[in-house]
């Protein structure tokens, strides 16, 4: 009888030191509203394991219940931050052949008071929002193994589950080998006529034992129409925290990615180097990415006075998959999927007036697309 009031006191103090799992009733599986195009929604639950406050250092489980399937992940805290609510989101318009940045309000405020969680083994990435008093609760995440993105809707109060399917059969990867030689000193008043001057220059460096690559992350129109603006970055951090996850194993060096800014058009042709290597075919938009890519460097370059170039180390546009026509040859229909330049990272040419530092991948929500973008970075 002791033992057991001393239990019951016990639970009385701490009760308000744990995180009770979260039960949700399910009237229907439907999804309401504006549904991301190319994936399956229906709602499921989101079921968070009892955890002390006290041990913030320690991971915890979590369940998931969609799609007739139960996932259940055990995730850890996020080492070091790939964005913050300071993460400058630029949203572009053109007009008049002019492209400038819309002000609004600072998108990233969402985050504020949010970590990253994960689990490897799954390819997991879940955003954990602290409330006022320390309790936690789930906003949305990525499960990379599932091809699942799942998203509190705060309107309807349920979760809403994406699981996105591409028919792609094959898969290919394409190096564009036309890329200049980087010069030893990119600064503008340092770069002397003639340009390759420092083509055969040798450059001593060592190589430090971690890289801190700071991304750039351009969403083509059509992506952002395909997920929706009110998911969108949701998306965009989630699929990027897992192209970081893909670069863990590396230990000499290691990298650890952090988001420089996240470019957001608000029409189809905010983005001039998309749009103008854009054509159509059976009213179906097309984008001829080896184009796009090549143009790519030449708007950056122009966007400097918006975008400061020397803010990021590469930049990466993410195209809808949908736009991206294959290739055909004698092996068959082959999907590309994307493209950069070699041995650019960091890279500007101020005499042709280029950035260097790109890359040009499409993306159908699925894990493949994660290990293109990898692949892609891995090039530059």
């Amino acid at each position: 009888m002791f033992g057991l009031k001393v239990i019951l006191i016990w639970l009385l103090v701490n009760k308000l030191s744990f995180v009770y799992p979260a039960q949700i009733t399910l009237n229907s599986s439907e999804c309401d509203g504006e549904r991301i195009k190319g994936a399956d929604c229906e709602k499921g639950e989101v079921r968070l394991s009892w955890r002390h406050k006290r041990s913030k250092t320690e991971g915890f489980s979590v369940r998931f219940i969609a799609f007739e399937k139960e996932i259940n992940l055990f995730l850890t805290e996020r080492e070091g931050a790939l964005f913050s609510s300071a993460t400058p989101v630029y949203r572009l318009s053109r007009a008049a052949n002019v492209t400038y940045r819309v002000d609004g309000n600072n998108d990233m405020d969402e985050f504020a008071n949010t970590k990253t969680y994960e689990e490897v083994s799954h390819s997991a990435s879940v955003t954990i929002e602290i409330l006022p008093g320390g309790d936690e609760k789930v906003k949305g995440g990525f499960i990379g193994s599932e091809n699942i993105l799942f998203i509190w809707n705060s309107q309807n109060k349920v979760f809403e589950f994406y699981k996105f399917n591409d028919e792609t059969t094959t898969e290919k990867y394409f190096l564009n080998e036309k890329y200049l030689t980087p010069v030893a000193d990119n600064s503008s008043e340092n770069l002397p006529y003639p340009y390759n001057y420092y083509r055969n220059l040798q450059q001593d460096s060592e190589i430090p034992k971690v890289i801190y690559p700071k991304v750039l992350v351009v969403v083509d129109y059509q992506l952002l129409i395909n997920v929706g603006e009110d998911k969108i970055l949701m998306y965009v951090l989630h699929r990027w925290n897992l192209i970081d996850m893909v670069y863990r194993g590396f230990r000499k060096p290691q990298f650890k990615f952090n988001i420089a800014g996240i470019v957001i058009p608000t029409g189809p042709d905010s983005l001039k180097y998309v749009s103008d290597s854009s054509y159509y075919v059976n009213n179906m938009k097309n984008v001829d990415i080896n184009t796009s890519l090549n143009s790519f460097k030449r708007w950056l370059f122009h966007q400097n006075h918006i975008i400061p170039i020397s803010s990021y180390d590469l930049a990466i546009t993410m195209l809808s998959k949908q736009t991206v026509p294959p290739f055909y040859s004698k092996r068959g229909t082959i999907s590309v999927n994307g493209k950069a330049f070699k041995g650019t990272a960091c890279a500007t040419d101020y005499y042709r007036q280029e950035v260097l530092k790109v890359g040009v991948v499409s993306d159908a929500g699925i894990y493949i697309n994660i290990i293109t973008a990898a692949h892609e970075i891995g090039h530059l």
